[in-house]
């Protein structure tokens, strides 16, 4: 093969999409796409609910922000199939003209392992709605390797539904 042969091969439109397509991947995979992990608020032994403006029961949660549990759920968040999908997400954001926010994974009470969207964070000066997509999953410390591969499988959804809301809200 010639060298010049060889250099309009190697700049070629295909070339050029797969070789970006792949950077873009490694490039996206080091940033630092973020899990943000909820825990509900509990009244006499159930999660406490609240009205949204669209009379829909949403969950009232705080944010977890250390412990052993969520360590584990972090590091999984950081590495292999998980890291990957969480900057995905952040990527698929960021093409839609949206502020990244965090992937939320709700640590649920009961079994739930789909995508909602819109919950009550409970902070320091008070409530605030937030209408992000999340994950509802029933993690603990003996499963959160598990809740990988859910959350990763569900994150997906979650997103996608989070920014075309988040995308109609604003224009």
């Amino acid at each position: 093969m010639r060298p010049s042969s060889l250099l309009r091969r190697s700049v070629s439109p295909c070339f050029l999409s797969r070789h970006l397509f792949a950077l873009l991947l490694v490039c996206v995979s080091a940033t630092a796409a973020e899990l943000g992990v909820l825990a509900p608020v509990i009244v006499d032994g159930e999660p406490l609910m609240k009205r949204d403006a669209h009379d829909r029961a949403v969950p009232v949660v705080t944010r977890v922000t250390s412990g052993a549990l969520y360590d584990k759920l972090q590091k999984e968040a950081k590495e292999g199939f998980t890291a990957t999908v969480l900057a995905l997400d952040e990527l698929a954001q960021r093409r839609a003209g949206i502020a990244p926010v965090p992937t939320w994974l709700y640590l649920a009470v009961e079994d739930g392992g789909f995508a909602r969207s819109g919950f009550w964070l409970q902070e320091e000066h008070g409530e605030r709605f937030v209408p992000d997509a999340f994950v509802d999953l029933v993690v603990d410390a003996d499963t959160a390797e598990g809740a990988e591969q859910a959350a990763g499988t569900q994150a997906g959804a979650a997103p996608a539904a989070g920014a075309r809301r988040r995308a109609a809200a604003e224009a």
